[in-house]
């Protein structure tokens, strides 16, 4: 499936997740989710593999690749009810050697590294958390990073600030690979509480 550019990505049905969540995925849906989840399985084959030569055009190699969804409904600080859609993109591949970096864009080859594809899945959620290759949970703010804060700055004796994680999780690491969890607000509910009180659940397990 080509996306910016040509940009091979991982398939996957579109049309079955757009029926179960059709607030959230639908094609006349507001939300941003449908867009951060076809950047994500695009990255199962940018990033899920170590590829050991650039492939010729038409020749990819995915990494086998999963997405998982639910939504949940939550009372906010201020008892106003709340609705978000957890989403995970999980893969076998190696997984992200440094989540802060990958979040900023100009990194990489033109088969896939340098589309800041991770910088536009920040922005499209509310909250992101990242699995890095060395097994740490990265919490990352979504909601708050304008545009020009995930950008790159660097001379030739620089390297390119890295977005900086809101906290690390000691959550479960039983699984090898990438995994990416999105959080994305229902269209009707408001960004910035439905932040807020994810980012209180998360507290217990911070590290």
């Amino acid at each position: 499936d080509a996306g910016w550019r040509g940009v091979p990505g991982a398939v996957y049905n579109r049309q079955a997740l757009a029926a179960e969540f059709p607030d959230y995925l639908s094609s006349d849906s507001v939300s941003t989710a449908s867009s951060a989840i076809t950047e994500a399985s695009r990255n199962v084959a940018q990033h899920g593999r170590v590829i050991p030569h650039i492939p010729p055009s038409g020749s990819v190699c995915f990494a086998p690749g999963a997405i998982f969804l639910k939504e949940f409904a939550c009372l906010d600080r201020s008892e106003r009810p709340q609705r978000f859609l957890m989403c995970m993109v999980s893969d076998e591949g190696m997984g992200i050697a440094d989540p802060s970096q990958s979040l900023v864009p100009g990194v990489g080859s033109s088969w896939g590294e340098n589309h800041n594809g991770l910088g536009y899945e920040l922005g499209d959620s509310v909250m992101m958390l990242i699995r890095s290759r060395e097994g740490k949970w990265l919490l990352f703010d979504g909601l708050h990073h304008a545009g020009e804060q995930i950008t790159q700055s660097r001379t030739d004796q620089e390297a390119p600030r890295g977005v900086p994680p809101v906290a690390e999780l000691a959550l479960p690491i039983a699984s090898s690979g990438c995994q990416k969890i999105f959080i994305f607000h229902h269209p009707k509910s408001d960004p910035e509480s439905v932040f807020q009180t994810a980012l209180e659940l998360f507290e217990p397990f911070r590290r």
